[in-house]
């Protein structure tokens, strides 16, 4: 099983050992030096914020966006 050639091509070969060992390092409640769950959850935010926005052809308001999307008790957390 792969990634589709245009996935593997760019260079991205999915989730590394030491992104899984700081998750786990995470959960144990442990000191990381990587994107915490957190961080991760506004990246995905700003990326749907952004596909939205290329969708309507607008710009975003992210305020309305996080309101609209109920996430913003989400990311206070």
């Amino acid at each position: 099983m792969a990634y589709a050639s245009i996935i593997e091509s760019s260079g991205h070969h999915g989730l590394k050992i030491y992104e899984l060992a700081a998750l786990i390092d995470e959960l144990k409640g442990e000191d990381v030096h990587s994107a915490i769950a957190q961080q991760s959850l506004w990246a995905i935010v700003a990326a749907s914020a952004a596909q939205a926005s290329m969708l309507s052809g607008e710009a975003m308001n992210t305020h309305r966006f996080f309101i609209e999307h109920d996430l913003v008790a989400t990311l206070e957390e």
